[in-house]
């Protein structure tokens, strides 16, 4: 039989001084650990550990050992690394073709009875289990491009997001210096060794700015399944912007090319996501849907209904168990404690507003939130499409003054944003300490791997920012789009 132990929890990179692999940024526990993420990473603003996504895991393989065609969680990157063994061959498919691979993979590879859901997201929702296995020759008859590579020991592979990826481990070992000894004791016992492809890679997500336009593509997908997400998502996107908000007040940073177009990617998310609560809290507000205002001192929690996280804002009950997003219709809500809705919102909205603001005096940014607007291509408004599309007959704009209209039954006091508002006789208070809520079983298991709190950036400008510098000639890229970049990486004693 074949043998793949996969998910391995660990690393296997050196912590020996005199190792400058595992001295070096490219020791992938050095790119993730708590201590000393990479300024540029995202995940760095993730407090809690989630293994295999920011901490590296281990797989050990052998002949034929495959792991099955799938995509990174949340549309991630993720980088691999071969620590010694057998070759792996890889199958890739660039991340704008990742529809039309769905597409085959339905209407070609799978039965019937082995989808679940209807429509685009019936083979995406099977493929995220990691268990689909099949020919890429199928993707090229039906003009899906696949490119391959094959990692040796010593090689880094970098899949991008959205990038759907496969491969499989190849015979007759080879032996890395540092691993011949504690092998050479294995072979012993195994006479054949070399002939059964013992492998050992490396490997852990990540991501950059440029990523959030297709991690909110990922977000949507799930709550189209509804999947509870693996990462906070808005929190990130707000935790990254404000940041870069910050920084751009510094006049002396340099920025690099590639930099400016991963600020791009998240200033045109951060004013998509903000415009939308702006005018899903305006709707809820004008429908008087919601009978009080509290300030959410919660991190993240998790939508009842779609499995959406929420950071910003969300409603509740008057049980406080069933959280939900903005993007329902809160005046049809039935729970069975009763119909008072609670608007729970942070404190810093109108910050996070004006950094928006701020963000849109950018004539690109500012034209490409209008040719989303225009193509109605809004991933952060789902399920509610439809829902405000005659707001503007309504009297709503961007960023208007939202009144906070209530039932007139209820007393009033101060809100989280320094407006006067009604709150009813039992709303919660304002003092942290005498914030308690209880939590429901939906925000129990999101908190054990994505309540993150914020981790306070260090050395984050960009002059700060260093990497090994490695010869042209030891950098090998494939054609254009290809998703896989293979770097091997030679260190002299």
């Amino acid at each position: 039989s074949v043998e793949y132990a996969c998910d391995v929890e660990g690393s296997a990179f050196s912590s020996s001084p005199s190792d400058l692999l595992g001295t070096s940024k490219w020791n992938l526990k050095v790119l993730t650990s708590k201590l000393s993420r990479l300024p540029k990473s995202t995940l760095r603003l993730l407090e809690t550990a989630i293994p295999g996504v920011t901490d590296p895991m281990l797989y050990i393989g052998m002949l034929f050992s495959i792991f099955a065609w799938h995509v990174e969680d949340h549309y991630l990157y993720s980088i691999n690394y071969h620590h010694c063994g057998a070759s792996k061959t890889w199958y890739g498919v660039p991340g704008h073709s990742a529809l039309r691979f769905e597409k085959v993979v339905k209407e070609h590879v799978y039965t019937n009875d082995v989808l679940s859901v209807d429509g685009e997201d019936g083979a995406f929702d099977v493929l995220l289990g990691k268990t689909t296995l099949f020919p890429p020759n199928i993707l090229l008859e039906h003009d899906v491009p696949v490119y391959k590579a094959v990692q040796n020991p010593g090689e880094f592979v970098i899949t991008f997001p959205r990038a759907y990826h496969a491969g499989f481990s190849h015979g007759k070992a080879f032996l890395s210096s540092y691993s011949y000894s504690a092998l050479t004791e294995f072979d012993e016992y195994v006479p054949n060794c070399d002939l059964l492809g013992f492998n050992c890679g490396e490997a852990v997500n990540f991501a950059i700015g440029d990523w959030f336009p297709l991690g909110a593509v990922a977000c949507l997908r799930y709550a189209h399944l509804n999947r509870v997400p693996l990462l906070p998502h808005e929190e990130l996107l707000c935790k990254e912007a404000m940041l870069l908000n910050s920084n751009l007040e510094l006049e002396d940073l340099d920025y690099s090319p590639a930099d400016l177009a991963s600020h791009h990617s998240i200033k045109a998310s951060f004013v998509k996501l903000i415009r939308f609560l702006h005018r899903a809290r305006w709707s809820i507000m004008k429908s008087r849907a919601c009978t009080s205002v509290s300030p959410n001192y919660h991190r993240t929690v998790v939508c009842t209904l779609c499995k959406r996280d929420c950071y910003i804002a969300f409603v509740n009950c008057s049980c406080n168990s069933h959280p939900v997003c903005l993007r329902h219709d809160i005046k049809s809500l039935d729970f069975p404690c009763g119909s008072h809705h609670c608007l729970f919102l942070r404190d810093d909205v109108r910050e996070m507003e004006a950094a928006a603001k701020k963000f849109e005096q950018d004539n690109a940014i500012s034209k490409a939130v209008e040719r989303q607007a225009e193509n109605g291509d809004d991933m952060y408004s789902y399920p509610l499409s439809n829902k405000f599309q005659n707001d503007v007959e309504d009297g709503y704009f961007p960023y208007c003054e939202i009144n906070v209209d209530l039932k007139p039954e209820i007393a009033t006091m101060t809100s989280a944003t320094g407006q006067t508002v009604e709150y009813g006789h039992n709303s919660l208070s304002h003092n942290t300490g005498n914030f308690r809520p209880e939590l429901t079983d939906a925000l129990s298991s999101f908190a054990a791997s994505t309540l993150c709190s914020f981790v306070e950036q260090v050395g984050s400008s960009a002059k700060n920012v260093r990497s090994i510098s490695l010869p042209a000639e030891y950098l090998s890229v494939r054609p254009p789009h290809f998703v896989l970049l293979c770097l091997r990486l030679y260190f002299s004693c």
